[in-house]
């Protein structure tokens, strides 16, 4: 044992006396040789912590986030939602929008492809990560039927359902907490936004406030941005 504890004392002092003749140079090079896997180790953790603290810091409340089904506006999806912020003068320091106009989802002879993005939807509708749905007249009508939808007609004002009177989709709900058909959708096939951008060009399309929707207020006035020219 005392043989073990002299051999550690003579590398100690070597150790000492290297650090001594070769001075500052000495030391840094001594400390990073012992040392540099716990130094390691320390930068990975406060880098973690500066990440971690800085992403919460500056992390946006998510106010809005719309899905376009079979519809592919010839504008970004940044700019098209960029113009909806302006119209509604959101704190974009604070708040943020979100619009996914990759769904692609064929309603005859679906491939792979088609299910795994119809999943996709269905996931993050039911996620609450979808809170408006445009689509075409066919997916739209799937997802209605399903119950993905909100009944319009107790969200929007009687005003509001006059102006749309003619374009209003109906949907016989089995539930039994509605009497008859509720309102699941609107038709915005003319709407400016629509037309202008060329989003369904060969297809009716279909306005859906998806019924666990947290962003309601937004969800109309976005409805009323696709009015706008």
């Amino acid at each position: 044992m005392a043989n073990g504890n002299s051999i550690r004392d003579e590398i100690k002092e070597q150790q000492q006396k290297m650090m001594q003749e070769n001075g500052i140079r000495g030391r840094i090079s001594y400390f990073f040789f012992y040392y540099k896997v716990h130094l390691i180790i320390a930068l990975i953790l406060i880098a973690v912590v500066i990440t971690t603290v800085f992403n919460i810091l500056t992390q946006k409340d998510v106010v809005l986030q719309v899905a376009f089904v079979n519809g592919f506006p010839n504008q970004s999806s940044e700019e098209f939602m960029g113009n909806f912020e302006k119209s509604i003068s959101l704190d974009t320091k604070h708040q943020e929008t979100f619009m996914d106009d990759s769904f692609y989802i064929a309603s005859e002879n679906p491939s792979v492809y088609d299910d795994q993005n119809n999943q996709k939807f269905l996931i993050m509708a039911g996620a609450n990560q979808i809170d408006v749905c445009v689509a075409d007249n066919t997916y739209f009508e799937s997802i209605a039927n399903a119950g993905y939808f909100t009944d319009l007609s107790t969200i929007l004002t009687a005003e509001q359902l006059a102006r749309y009177k003619d374009n209003l989709y109906y949907f016989d709900s089995p539930n039994d907490d509605y009497d008859g058909e509720v309102i699941a959708g609107i038709r915005v096939s003319d709407a400016a936004k629509i037309v202008s951008t060329k989003s369904f060009p060969n297809t009716d399309a279909y306005f859906g406030i998806i019924i666990n929707s947290s962003n309601i207020e937004n969800a109309v006035a976005f409805l009323e941005y696709l009015e706008t020219p």
